[in-house]
């Protein structure tokens, strides 16, 4: 039989037949205000349909033995998803599974693919379970039907889902293992993780997991991904092999030898011999001279990748379980979980300070800052998210305090808040609108004001800004991934030049 499905109605055709037949069909629970009909509909192997609703409900097709369908709800909860500002699903059959994958998007005009996600469909449970993996298979995924092939037999890595999009003619690969993203033609091979990675400079972070006791820290806790892609387990120290004479060197020679380590790798592996060379690191703060740039994807292995020596360091991480990393700062990052959990973390020295959960009806989608590390006290957490075109929800906490601010701003222009960063600069934080303008909070004065450039300058999901020597720099970046235009903002003025 070969089914269409269309508005309210079905229309089949089976071999034989001279004619398409066309049948009426109702959902049964349907809210009078809410148009719902069927959207999307596969067939297993079984010969059972399964379908989805514009209102995401799932669906048995069945097929009496008069040849009629009918229509019956399956009446799962809605799986739980990653706050997104809009989504795509799709049902994919794979040996006799039926999966939901569920593409999330970000940016003011909801383009850019932020991160997939798979769920199963558990029948007996009748509900749908989130799964990290799809074994050796690999899904094709369309809006006008998915298929699920194995790898083995294709050449192709599994555990990943392809599919593209109407807003390019890219081709997307989705790693469900590493939870990277990567795209294809006309740029080959852009990788990119699930979640912006996050350039993290550490503080003094080298000293701290240095001067834990190495019989504490497990072998799979730290690994070394080398330039060849290659993981390397970092052995347990074994001191019995190593010499004697190397055991009581002199502490100071020892520290001597530890300050003339450049390398952040040299510097891990250093401190890793024993206990004697971890107890030589030095107390003075001691910080690399350039970010390493971290990579999240919910689970709880972290990764730090270091961008001069082109050395990955890959920790499990337990707090990072489910959790998104909104802003990093001095070795502090400010983390989200769920809809309403904030709180500091410190992944080198695993220190946690939790923050007031957020308003219940704050936006999912806020950009967050802070001014200070959370140790001062003169920290201030600051989120933004745009609620309207016309109007921004503001979030803000001073550390110690026990609820979150939230006012509303008014823009007298047309102002979404850009999927990027927030600059914290001299008392203010700035946020890059998603077509051409500036905006700025005022924490002296609690003041919403929105800066006007002379000329348009856009770049709806990739624009970045920056504070460098007292300056506030933004960075345009195009859909090949050039620079397109950077412009800079005059302090003493409320225009960008």
């Amino acid at each position: 039989m070969v089914l269409f499905v269309v508005k309210k109605s079905f229309l089949t055709w089976q071999l034989g037949d001279k004619k398409w037949t066309k049948q009426n069909y109702e959902l049964g629970r349907t809210h009078p205000d809410t148009e719902e009909y069927i959207d999307k509909a596969i067939s297993c192997k079984d010969g059972i349909i399964y379908a989805l609703t514009t209102q995401s409900v799932a669906v048995i097709i069945d097929r009496k033995s008069c040849g009629t369908l009918s229509v019956r709800s399956l009446d799962f909860p809605r799986p739980r998803f990653s706050e997104t500002i809009r989504l795509e699903e799709e049902l994919v059959e794979s040996r006799g599974d039926i999966y939901l994958v569920v593409i999330l998007y970000v940016g003011h005009k909801a383009i850019q693919v932020a991160h997939v996600e798979v769920f199963k469909m558990d029948l007996y449970k009748k509900v749908w379970v989130k799964v990290e993996s799809i074994g050796h298979q690999v899904f094709f995924v369309a809006q006008c039907g998915s298929i699920s092939l194995p790898a083995t037999n294709l050449g192709l890595k599994g555990n990943c889902i392809y599919f593209s999009i109407s807003a390019d003619d890219l081709l997307y690969v989705f790693d469900l293992e590493d939870g990277n993203l990567s795209n294809y033609l006309p740029c080959p091979n852009l990788a990119t993780p699930s979640f912006t990675p996050f350039w993290y400079l550490p503080n003094n972070w080298l000293v701290e997991i240095q001067k834990e006791d190495v019989n504490t820290v497990p072998k799979t806790e730290l690994k070394i991904e080398m330039a060849d892609n290659k993981f390397a387990t970092v052995e347990e120290p074994v001191e019995e092999s190593i010499g004697f004479r190397w055991i009581n060197l002199p502490m100071d020679i020892l520290r001597s030898i530890a300050m003339c380590l450049h390398s952040s790798a040299d510097f891990v592996n250093f401190g890793r011999v024993c206990k004697s060379f971890a107890s030589s690191i030095p107390q003075s703060p001691l910080t690399t001279q350039y970010p390493q740039l971290m990579f999240s994807n919910r689970t709880s292995l972290c990764s730090f990748c270091d961008p001069m020596h082109n050395v990955t360091y890959c920790f499990d991480m337990p707090d990072l379980l489910g959790a998104r990393i909104r802003f990093s700062k001095d070795g502090w990052c400010l983390m989200s979980k769920g809809d309403y959990s904030m709180f500091f973390f410190n992944p080198f020295t695993k220190v946690t300070v939790t923050l007031p959960d957020l308003p219940p009806k704050h936006s999912p989608n806020d950009g967050f800052s802070f001014t200070q590390v959370p140790t001062s006290p003169d920290c201030i957490v600051f989120g933004i998210a745009g609620i309207h075109e016309f109007f921004v929800q503001i979030l803000y906490l001073h550390l110690g305090e026990d609820a979150w601010t939230q006012e509303y701003g008014e823009n007298e222009v047309e102002f979404f808040p850009s999927n990027n960063n927030l600059v914290f600069h001299d008392g203010a934080f700035y946020c890059l609108g998603a077509e051409r303008y500036l905006g700025v909070f005022d924490l002296r004065d609690d003041k919403w004001t929105i800066l006007l450039t002379p000329e348009p300058c856009s770049s709806t999901q990739k624009n970045y800004l920056v504070e460098s020597d007292g300056e506030i720099l933004s960075v345009f970046v195009g859909r090949e991934g050039n620079i397109r235009k950077d412009a800079k903002q005059d302090l003493f003025s409320d225009v960008v030049r």
